[in-house]
């Protein structure tokens, strides 16, 4: 035992000698102190995310119709697009002519003008029970034309509105595509899926897909945008062939979408 005891102790003095020696002796290292954390810059944080409306929160804010409802909770970064979208709901379940046509580009404003000609607008606002804001989005519709082989100041979408219209026993929506010019949000037919479901609320995951294709008004509007100068150099059989495959219009309104020819079929 006496060996075991004076082995260990043995063991404990040289390593009391060794720290001892380092701390009289250049030539032991001491062991680096961890690098302290680098400082972080404010300058460098990501900046918050920019505030976003509630579009029930603007529906009420602007006194809509009670037969006005929203889908969800949806969330725009853009105010005023939201309160464009919200008035054309509201209108189209007033029956509000005047406050629609303030909201729709001219060739839907003439559309509409043909709807009261007819009386069928009224007709058609009187059954509505129900206008269902389906989607409030900020990034277009899929499908848009784009005419690529020209230049110039194209109006493309800034947004999409999908509304869903609840009428006795059916339902069925009207799309639309939102262009913001000068800070003023102006609305065109779009296209939808011809299909009817017994309530709007059954509408409201469809989003993007009710979408189907490019309306001849958004057409219109697209090439109404092109300067007169580049029109002009549009060869004269290029014209024809777009006035000839023009689809036909089909433009949202109360009782679901009406077709309304175009191109040479007008006349």
């Amino acid at each position: 035992m006496r060996f075991a005891t004076s082995r260990y102790l043995g063991v404990a003095t040289i390593l009391g000698l060794s720290s001892v020696l380092c701390v009289g002796m250049t030539g032991c290292k001491e062991k680096k102190k961890p690098a302290p954390p680098p400082v972080t810059n404010r300058n460098d944080a990501p900046p918050p995310p920019p505030p976003t409306f509630n579009v029930q929160t603007v529906a009420q804010s602007i006194g809509a119709d009670n037969r006005v409802k929203i889908a969800g909770e949806q969330e725009v970064l853009d105010e005023s697009f939201a309160k464009a979208s919200i008035e054309l709901a509201d209108a189209i379940a007033r029956g509000n002519d005047s406050g629609l046509r303030s909201l729709l580009q001219r060739p839907d404003g003439s559309t509409l003008d043909q709807l009261i000609d007819t009386d069928d607008w009224y007709a058609e606002t009187g059954k509505i029970e129900q206008v269902r804001v389906i989607m409030v989005n900020e990034g277009g519709v899929p499908g848009a034309p784009i005419p690529t082989s020209f230049g110039g100041n194209i109006k493309l979408p800034s947004g999409a509105l999908l509304l869903a219209v609840q009428e006795p026993g059916s339902s069925y929506l009207l799309g639309w595509a939102a262009y913001n010019d000068t800070g003023t949000w102006k609305f065109s037919g779009y296209g939808t899926i011809d299909e009817q479901r017994a309530r709007a609320s059954q509408w409201d995951n469809i989003g993007k897909d009710a979408f189907v294709h490019a309306t001849a008004s958004s057409i219109d509007n697209l090439l109404e945008s092109i300067p007169q100068e580049l029109r002009d150099q549009i060869p004269e059989d290029l014209q024809k062939q777009i006035e000839e495959n023009a689809p036909r219009k089909s433009v949202p309104s109360p009782g679901g979408p009406i077709q309304v020819p175009t191109g040479p079929a007008d006349g």
